[in-house]
């Protein structure tokens, strides 16, 4: 069980709820509150597991990197959308892999230079 913390004030889960340990209650209990409902309950230690993370709500973003050429060259021939203005804004600068990327297939990536 890494992470769980058994003592007043920790945060617990048990039987898919979560609890807030109140009260230690020898080696084997502990009184805890109901995070929900407000019930205090008593829970077996052995019951208890740690908090689960949440789900993380910031998405991932992509490794340019790994972006294949063709890729970049179709994101050049996008730059329309985004302003035909970026390509040629120094305000804005991409390098692939070490190399920089011809105006034609520039990405518009906000690092300032």
């Amino acid at each position: 069980m890494s992470g769980l913390s058994i003592k007043d004030g920790a945060e617990v889960e048990s039987g898919g709820r979560r609890f807030i340990i109140m009260q230690l209650i020898g080696f084997d209990f502990v009184v805890a509150r109901d995070i929900e409902t407000d019930d205090l309950v008593r829970l077996a230690v052995v019951d208890l597991n740690p908090v689960s993370p949440p789900a993380s709500t910031v998405p991932s973003l992509p490794d340019l990197s790994k972006v294949d050429d063709r890729d970049w060259a179709e994101a050049g021939e996008h730059n329309d959308v985004w302003g035909a203005h970026a390509a040629d804004n120094p305000r804005y600068h991409c390098s692939k892999r070490g190399r920089s990327v011809p105006s034609s297939a520039r990405v518009r990536v906000c690092s300032s230079r």
